[in-house]
């Protein structure tokens, strides 16, 4: 029962990659197909060495995108651009992925691992608090109305004067 295993195994992971107040970086290096596409998506940064390719497999041999893939490449591409690719089941380039907004950065050569750890490295330098809260704000952002978004603005600036990292 493949509903159950997303269920029990991949759901976990995807919400646990939302729900974690911390940058969540991919750092694709080969093909990102399948699951491995949604789980790439559903990261806050995407770096892909010039190697990469991203495949969005499903339809190719007839099934539907999982691991919140229709969720988190909808969110990045839009409607129109997602569901075009998603249903071609046409394999992207790293450089075609970034130009589309797909992927943050593309790496040469293999430097991937370690602009992967120079981008964690100031992200942890960094106020991770306010880090963390202006994720939550972003992720909430697109099922929000205004009004509860403006007031979830003002509940965790109200949370942000009130760490170490802000004073």
């Amino acid at each position: 029962d493949i509903g159950s295993r997303l269920r029990d195994n991949y759901h976990p992971n995807i919400l646990a990659i939302r729900a974690l107040e911390k940058p969540v970086i991919a750092a694709v290096n080969g093909a990102a197909a399948g699951a491995g596409l949604s789980f790439a998506c559903a990261c806050d940064i995407r770096l892909a060495s010039d190697a990469a390719s991203f495949v969005p497999a499903f339809i190719n041999v007839g099934l539907v995108p999982d691991s919140g893939g229709t969720y988190f490449i909808v969110e990045l591409l839009g409607y129109a651009r997602a569901f075009g690719w998603i249903t071609s089941g046409r394999k992207l380039s790293a450089a075609e992925a970034h130009e589309w907004g797909l992927v943050t950065e593309v790496v040469e050569g293999d430097g991937l691992a370690a602009r992967a750890a120079e981008v964690a490295a100031r992200y942890a330098s960094m106020p991770t608090r306010g880090v963390g809260m202006t994720k939550r704000l972003f992720s909430d952002a697109a099922r929000n109305r205004l009004e509860d978004q403006l007031e979830l603005e003002a509940e965790l600036q109200t949370a942000a004067t009130q760490t170490n990292d802000f004073r």
